[in-house]
């Protein structure tokens, strides 16, 4: 799917925040993916008026595996992605307070 097809989607919808999973090493540290899928980020950001943010997708395709549900395996990732952000930001509001 090109980013003018994806930005349509995401101004059709009203979507104010995208979400997406950011592959980097084991160590953490940025590769190639990463720099592509921040590249992606950047072009999309700049056709749409959501906010772009970008979640550490480590593991999520093991834990994806290891899930059940008649979805394919990128859309369990993305829904692992999704709750680890979720979560991380539910941890992030508690620990404000």
């Amino acid at each position: 799917m090109k980013n003018s097809e994806l930005a349509k989607i995401i101004m059709t919808e009203k979507i104010d925040k995208v979400i997406l999973g950011l592959p980097v090493g084991l160590d953490g540290a940025d590769n190639t993916n990463t720099a592509r899928v921040k590249q992606f980020g950047t072009e999309l950001e700049a056709e749409i008026s959501a906010s772009v943010e970008y979640f550490d997708e480590r593991f999520s395709s093991q834990q994806a595996d290891r899930s059940v549900g008649g979805v394919s395996r990128d859309e369990k990732s993305a829904m692992v992605i999704l709750e680890g952000y979720l979560e991380n930001i539910k941890s992030q509001i508690s620990n404000s307070k």
